[in-house]
């Protein structure tokens, strides 16, 4: 599984896609900080260490092969 940043791209990349630079993240705070998430269905570890930082206006995909643990961390996120 892969999480990509649409808004990370060099200064040229993100003009040429329409996507304005954030701050820097000394001047910004994330929205949501996930650090070490873990999720395990009785001895199967389906997640392990997930850290992932997303600040306001930041644009996230998600992308993984069948049964990465996409939705699981989707699920963990929303606490469902």
């Amino acid at each position: 599984m892969t999480i990509l940043r649409a808004d990370r791209a060099s200064p040229g990349q993100a003009a040429a896609a329409g996507v304005a630079p954030l701050p820097s993240s000394a001047e910004s705070r994330p929205l949501l900080r996930v650090r070490e998430l873990v999720k395990r269905f009785g001895a199967h570890e389906v997640l392990r260490g997930i850290d992932l930082d997303v600040t306001a206006g930041e644009r996230i995909a998600i992308v993984g092969a069948s049964g990465s643990g996409k939705s699981t961390l989707l699920r963990c996120l929303n606490f469902m």
